[in-house]
This record gives structure tokens, sequence and C-alpha cells, in this order.
């Protein structure tokens, strides 16, 4: 992960779609992906909180965190209404 601090600001687009991350948590080191425009995390194998960091990604909008998994912890959101501040700007 510690080239996700150097590369995070240049990295527009990353999919990690249907990769298997054995249901670890999404480390707290994407918050350093600030230049993102594009996050799919769709099916990849992630459980837990998605980290508060990703809401403040200013070019983000497009972000994928579909999970279609039986019996297995999933992902959790944050507050919708501080997603939905953030979107509108408040």
């Amino acid at each position: 992960m510690a080239q996700i601090t150097v590369l995070g600001k240049y990295i527009e687009d990353l999919n990690l779609a249907y990769n298997d991350f054995n249901y670890t948590q999404i480390p707290s080191e994407f918050g350093q992906l600030t230049g993102l425009s594009s996050l799919n995390l769709m099916n990849a194998g992630f459980t837990g909180k998605v980290p508060i960091e990703i809401l403040y990604f200013t070019r983000l909008v497009t972000l994928d965190l579909q999970e279609k998994i039986f019996q297995v912890p999933t992902l959790q959101t944050t507050d919708l209404s501080i997603m939905l501040g953030l979107i509108k700007g408040q």
C-alpha cells in the first residue's frame, strides 16, 4: 500500500471488481486516492465499514460497492445523510 501514497493523486479510475480480498476491510490508505473519478469494488471480497475518507473525494463520480455474497459479512456504508450532504455541497 506504500505506492498508493505516491501515486494516489494520479490514479483516476480504479477497478478492483471480482477480485478476492478474502473479506478484509477496505484499507484506510484508499483515502489517499484523491484523484479518483471512478472506484469499482463490486464483488471484490471486502467487508466491514467503508472508510469515511472516500466521501471526501471531490472528483469521484462513480462508486460501486455492490456485493453479491451469501452468509458472510458485507460492506457497511457510513451515514447516508453525510454522503448526500457532501454530494449536494452542504
